[in-house]
């Protein structure tokens, strides 16, 4: 991609990507995915990417154990349900991994361009490796 396209564009291609990844990643072959907190299951368009620790830490938005399929009511509605969450991620990751992310919300990308593109590049493969 050119230097030109701005941070925000990367941005926004890179959570849209993403978010595709997480919510297809755990979806049954009838498109559907249980809600990391509430435990109901939706389609996976109909889901959001959840995040544990918030988006705003840029060295934990794209990161795989920091997020899960999240249905928009417990997501938006309620606030993510952050202790649900974390409970669902030492589920499936254990704690050490948890704790990690916890711990890498205070690193710093120092190039984010790059760091966007190279998230973009990642998630792009990824999910032509997970759509049947």
């Amino acid at each position: 991609m050119s230097t030109t396209v701005t941070i925000k564009s990367l941005e926004e291609r890179a959570d849209r990507l993403f978010s595709e990844y997480v919510r297809r990643r755990d979806r049954n072959h009838a498109d559907q995915a249980q809600c990391c907190t509430c435990g109901g299951w939706f389609h996976w368009k109909e889901l959001d990417c959840g995040h544990y620790m918030s988006r705003k830490y840029l060295s934990t938005r794209y990161s795989e154990y920091n997020t899960g399929p999240q249905c928009r009511t417990c997501n938006r509605m309620k606030g993510g349900e952050q202790l649900k969450f974390l409970f669902y991620l030492e589920g499936k990751y254990g704690k050490e991994v948890v704790t990690k992310v916890e711990e890498a919300t205070h690193f710093t990308v120092k190039d984010k361009r790059e760091f966007l593109l190279q998230v973009i590049e990642t998630v792009k493969i990824k999910l032509k490796e997970i759509r049947f």
